[in-house]
């Protein structure tokens, strides 16, 4: 359902001191959680924050994502001035601290889901030749279906984020046998996985009962 990030850690070389600071993303759905998994969006300077993303908002196996981070500073060493009324034509300096300044600062965070390829081929396994009319289910490794299909005689060729799979025969095509109703295969990211899944041909096996009978009635005829 979403894709979370791992945790995100925001320093700064400001030579003042960092109190805190605020996260903000461009698309609403995407939330800004802690380490917990807690929605949150405003840490102290320790705290790292994490993106959890709908899969909805994933484009072609890419996300892009435009964080707007705020950070709240404290200034140290600086003036600031009290006006006063006697005599008023000065004003008297005092040590003080200037707090929360904010600096922000806009981050384009690109993330890339690792892919990779497989080839299903659905086989007579004594020809070698394709076979249309079988379904195939194929489930990631939680049990969701991601791709389901009937075989048309060519192979089937899929770009699927790395991780387990299980391709499984809801149908068998007419004609045909199948031993394993179930195959499992690995994506691995770059690479292509080659499957096939192989029906074994039904043998047509004659009535012998009515052979019998016929026999019997001549043996029976020539007895006579």
């Amino acid at each position: 359902e979403y894709i979370e990030t791992s945790a995100i850690t925001i320093t700064s070389n400001a030579s003042t001191n960092f109190i805190n600071y605020t996260v903000r993303t461009n698309n609403q759905n995407i939330k800004v959680l802690n380490e917990n998994g807690v929605e949150q969006t405003t840490f102290s300077p320790n705290e790292r924050f994490k993106l959890r993303i709908p899969m909805s908002e994933v484009k072609d196996y890419k996300i892009n994502v435009q964080v707007t981070i705020s950070g709240n500073f404290t200034v140290h060493n600086a003036y600031f001035y009290t006006a006063q009324s006697n005599p008023s034509n000065y004003q008297r300096a005092l040590l003080g601290q200037i707090i929360n300044e904010t600096v922000a600062d806009e981050i384009p965070l690109e993330f890339e889901i690792p892919t990779g390829r497989v080839i299903i081929s659905k086989q007579n396994s004594e020809t070698g030749e394709r076979i249309s009319g079988a379904v195939l289910s194929i489930t990631d490794k939680t049990g969701k279906e991601v791709y389901r299909y009937e075989t048309t005689g060519e192979d089937v060729d899929l770009t699927l984020p790395v991780g387990t799979y299980t391709i499984t025969e809801t149908i068998i095509p007419e004609g045909y046998n199948v031993e394993v109703t179930t195959t499992t295969f690995e994506i691995t990211e770059g690479e292509t996985t080659e499957v096939v899944i192989k029906n074994t041909p039904t043998i047509n096996v004659p009535n012998t009962s009515i052979s019998s009978n016929i026999i019997y009635i001549i043996g029976t005829s020539i007895i006579i």
